[in-house]
């Protein structure tokens, strides 16, 4: 696998329909990477509801460092390129797989 770049995280992203692993650990879930280091994370939590976090990223190595600023604390995940269309994040050994939604 690749080591993640800015430019190939920008966009939309959604965890991919067949990880059921992740889908049923997380539910549907999506990510929106802005070139300012804005990054929104959506989730779904019933019939059409939906939460939204807004928080700050950026790159270190194979490291994804968020933020939520409202309440800071960074969170680590390793991230790594599957293939032209698929964002692995790591964490702790329990890979998830996003594919691009945009």
């Amino acid at each position: 696998m690749n080591q993640v770049t800015d430019a190939f995280l920008m966009g939309k992203w959604r965890l991919d329909p067949s990880d059921l692993k992740s889908l049923e650990e997380f539910g549907e879930t999506g990510l929106e990477f802005k070139p300012d280091g804005s990054l929104v994370f959506t989730w779904f939590v019933g019939k059409g509801r939906r939460q939204i976090a807004f928080l700050t990223y950026r790159l270190d190595g194979q490291w994804l460092i968020t933020n939520q600023p409202s309440s800071p604390r960074e969170d680590r995940v390793i991230a790594e390129i599957a293939s032209k269309n698929v964002l692995v994040l790591d964490r702790d050994g329990v890979r998830s797989f996003y594919v691009r939604s945009d």
